[in-house]
């Protein structure tokens, strides 16, 4: 299957959900994201169970351009949920992220205390940030392993948020097989270094 790709920036219309982490959560990268402004592909391979698999393009701080591949789950009432990978030379987090209409109104950015559990089973996010209607979520390098094990095996993924006692929104990762591996595919494909 081919990957679907993504190189134009995206409309505003398009420009549905957004990694809010790359920016500030790369800062201290050598090659980090400019800003919030890696909006879901608009060019995605859609699977089974609502699953799409994307690759789009992002440029750093400094202009250089690189590549984000990014598995999403649309569901119900115009909600969201996406993970998405860059290059290990830009990061090893992995980013997660929500849209919701449950979220509250707010003003620019704001920190949440966002925690992730898959079949009772608790993540921490490294940084978790709501701009708008998306929240975004960063998985350190040392446990995204772990995270993308309970993935694998679990049948629900619940977001929840210290802060926001009544927020909660959840994804059905049964079938998610097949986008788990198209993504994994993207993530070999598009994001490793070429060989010479």
């Amino acid at each position: 299957m081919r990957i679907a790709r993504s190189f134009a920036s995206p409309s505003p219309a398009l420009a549905l959900i957004g990694l809010a982490l790359l920016g500030p959560g790369l800062g201290g990268c050598a090659s980090a994201p400019s800003a919030a402004s890696a909006q879901e592909p608009h060019a995605m391979t859609r699977l089974h169970g609502n699953w799409q698999v994307g690759a789009s393009e992002m440029r750093d701080a400094q202009g250089r351009q690189f590549t984000v591949c990014t598995l999403l789950q649309t569901n119900e009432g115009d909600r969201r949920f996406w993970l998405a990978a860059t290059p290990a030379a830009v990061s090893g987090d992995l980013y997660l992220g929500l849209r919701s209409p449950d979220l509250p109104a707010v003003e620019g950015r704001v920190d949440r205390k966002a925690v992730i559990e898959i079949d009772g089973t608790r993540f921490s996010p490294a940084r978790s940030q709501q701009a708008g209607d998306a929240l975004s979520m960063a998985i350190p390098a040392a446990a995204t392993e772990a995270f993308l094990d309970a993935f694998a095996k679990g049948a629900n993924l619940v977001v929840t948020a210290a802060d926001l006692p009544r927020f909660a929104q959840g994804a059905d990762l049964q079938g998610s097989a097949n986008g788990r591996r198209e993504w994994r595919k993207c993530i070999e494909t598009e994001l490793q270094p070429a060989r010479s």
